[in-house]
């Protein structure tokens, strides 16, 4: 039934209603002139037959009744046709009317589509622009990283550039150490600087707060207490 209907519709799009409609127009009036020829020779046919009374003459009844039977019955075929016609007409008319509203619905929904379209482009050029600026900040993040690691690698001794960072616990042992370092007596710093020949006695206070200023918030671990030590 559907496939039935969408074809009827294909075949009424196709159809080139305003030349069907010149046509049907032209034919109605080609018969209305043709009634009208026929009215006028009834008319005529009248007057013949009234002069001829007048005359005195006896008119053939049966050639007139014949012809006016005949103009009445072409006559009436005609009025038919017509009628057949005009119920054409107002059928093409409401498939016209049909079409038409079918024409607006179709381009209220083409609009909102666009509408659509044009919220879905700007969301997605939106979209775009945040990760455009999401990937500019990362960009920036790892080069600020790089540049962090690469100024606390130079910092370091060649003995730490390949240890790998330690686990959250041997940070802390880091941290407990640097403490008790900066908590012993100068007698016992003395002592410990004594221990370690190649580090210069009178630089190593100095150097570890140098150290302690250099070190990393979030890399605990790479302390410099072994660096005086």
């Amino acid at each position: 039934m559907s496939k039935s209907l969408s074809s009827h519709k294909t075949n009424l799009q196709d159809i080139d209603w305003y030349a069907v409609a010149c046509r049907i127009r032209k034919q109605n009036e080609q018969l209305k002139g043709k009634i009208a020829q026929l009215e006028s020779i009834i008319a005529q046919q009248k007057e013949q037959l009234s002069a001829q009374s007048q005359t005195g003459k006896q008119p053939d009844d049966e050639i007139t009744g014949q012809k006016i039977t005949e103009l009445t019955e072409e006559i009436e075929a005609q009025k038919k046709h017509i009628s057949q016609l005009t119920e054409e007409i107002e059928k093409l008319q409401k498939q016209v009317a049909l079409l038409e509203r079918e024409c607006s619905f179709l381009q209220e929904d083409c609009h909102e589509k666009e509408a659509q379209l044009r919220i879905l482009e700007q969301e997605n050029r939106e979209l775009k622009i945040r990760l455009q600026r999401q990937q500019r900040y990362t960009i920036e993040y790892k080069n600020a990283l790089e540049q962090i690691l690469r100024n606390h690698n130079i910092s370091l001794p060649r003995s730490f550039e390949t240890l790998k960072i330690n686990s959250w616990s041997a940070g802390t042992k880091e941290e407990e150490n640097l403490r008790e370092s900066s908590s012993l007596s100068p007698a016992d710093k003395e002592e410990n600087v004594g221990q370690n020949p190649t580090t210069p006695r009178e630089n190593s206070a100095p150097n570890l707060e140098k150290e302690e200023k250099r070190k990393p918030p979030r890399l605990p671990q790479f302390g410099t207490s072994k660096k005086n030590q």
